[in-house]
């Protein structure tokens, strides 16, 4: 009664096209998304971590959101930014004893969501030499989907944590 028959049929148009393209960037990822939070290559992640890992704990610094989807998709327990001294959220109250992790290797997982450069990262966050003897930096994780890279995580190799408390 209010609506034309003209405007009805552009609107209907319109939700047909726009649904036709969230449908294709749903299952085809055709634009690739900048940003820390996507739902791809979380899995794909684990995997690469989990070959890289051997006898050291792994964590990371990014507000929680790689710790917690390594958590989901690892069978080993990964730390989050309060391995450094960082407020980590849920991870402060999960009753972690990071004394127990005293001298042991790690790995630092630093996400890189505009894919900056194509080698080595300039340098490392700071603290991490505050909290561990020396700290290299690796080749970078690249995960590809549909053979295009769409996600970067730098991995860098820490050696003795030495917990602050």
């Amino acid at each position: 009664m209010f609506v034309s028959k003209k405007l009805l049929k552009v609107q209907i148009y319109f939700s047909i096209v726009f649904h036709l393209l969230v449908s294709l960037q749903i299952l085809f990822f055709v634009v690739p998304i900048k940003s820390d939070d996507t739902w791809v290559g979380w899995k794909e992640l684990g995997e690469e971590i989990g070959e890289k890992k051997a006898s050291t704990f792994v964590f990371s610094n990014d507000n929680y959101k790689t710790s917690a989807a390594l958590n989901f998709f690892m069978n080993e327990k990964v730390y989050a930014q309060n391995i450094i001294g960082l407020p980590a959220l849920h991870f402060d109250y999960l009753g972690d004893d990071l004394s127990a992790l005293r001298g042991k290797n790690a790995l630092f997982i630093d996400s890189d969501e505009r894919f900056k450069n194509e080698f080595l990262l300039e340098k490392a966050n700071p603290l991490l030499s505050n909290y561990f003897a020396t700290v290299t930096q690796l080749a970078p994780i690249i995960i590809k989907i549909n053979e295009r890279e769409r996600r970067k995580f730098w991995v860098f190799f820490c050696t003795d944590y030495q917990p602050k408390k």
